[in-house]
């Protein structure tokens, strides 16, 4: 066919470069809602895939563009290496956005924690409401929204307090010098076994661990369910029930005591 207005690209190149970019527009919308809905309820991160169902879209739409482009004639060695120029100064001016995508893509794939979790990140503590590809949001247990940026949440240790069944707690209980320890422990461990929120297997443990400067000090272990309102609640339940024994052994919780020894003046001693 003849050229297009002298511009050297005929009327069928303009057809062709048209239907191939409609059709790859076409395919890329189609492969992104199948990546997506592939992975749609199943256990693998929704985050993720709908992540990767977009570079993939990226993909085929800038394949077809370089074929559109080499159909009409257009030289793209160039324009390649000055897309490579431009690539390289926006990623400098956006690598903060980067890295946080990159530290969000891994922790959706390797998964340290789930939507719903309760963890400790950052000297942060909180429910995981979200995982987007900047931030990882978290509800504090003292009712606060926290946007903690990815990259952050990837480099640093990560707690993850619900990831298992159960969890354990310890209580340290300090009784005077004077106490009977055998009956001590003993004590503290049937009112341990009889708090409800406690577990029985693994079963509580009760150990003389410290002799402090006023007390004999007493390591009460006991597992209870994850979530951390159960264990402020079982943690006080045991507090209280132990406190209730000891009593009624006539086991005396030790506070704190200091012996003065008075040495008299000089003269005093002289005087005697």
């Amino acid at each position: 066919m003849d050229d297009v207005a002298g511009t050297g690209i005929s009327l069928t190149q303009i057809v062709t470069a048209l239907v191939v970019l409609a059709v790859g527009i076409g395919l890329a919308l189609a492969v992104h809602r199948l990546v997506v809905r592939r992975f749609r309820g199943s256990d693998s991160s929704p985050g993720a895939a709908r992540l990767i169902a977009r570079l993939i879209q990226l993909v085929i739409i800038a394949a077809a563009l370089i074929y559109v482009l080499n159909t009409l004639g257009v030289r793209i060695t160039p324009l390649l290496g000055a897309l490579g120029i431009g690539g390289i100064a926006l990623a400098l001016a956006v690598q903060s956005m980067l890295s946080n995508a990159v530290a969000s893509v891994l922790l959706q794939v390797r998964r340290p924690f789930r939507i719903g979790d309760q963890i400790v990140t950052n000297d942060i503590a909180g429910k995981v409401l979200d995982i987007d590809l900047r931030t990882v949001r978290l509800l504090t247990f003292d009712g606060n929204d926290m946007l903690v940026p990815a990259a952050m949440v990837l480099d640093a240790p990560i707690t993850n307090w619900t990831r298992r069944a159960t969890r354990r707690t310890q209580l340290d209980v300090g009784v005077d010098y004077a106490t009977d320890l055998e009956l001590a422990c003993r004590t503290i461990l049937e009112a341990m076994n009889s708090v409800p929120g406690v577990q029985t297997e693994p079963a509580p443990e009760a150990w003389v661990f410290e002799f402090g400067d006023s007390t004999i000090n007493i390591a009460a272990r006991f597992w209870h369910e994850a979530p951390v309102a159960t264990m402020w609640q079982v943690r006080s339940e045991v507090a209280v029930g132990i406190k209730a024994a000891l009593d009624a052994e006539g086991i005396e919780i030790a506070f704190p005591q200091r012996v003065l020894h008075i040495v008299p003046p000089d003269s005093e001693k002289q005087g005697s």
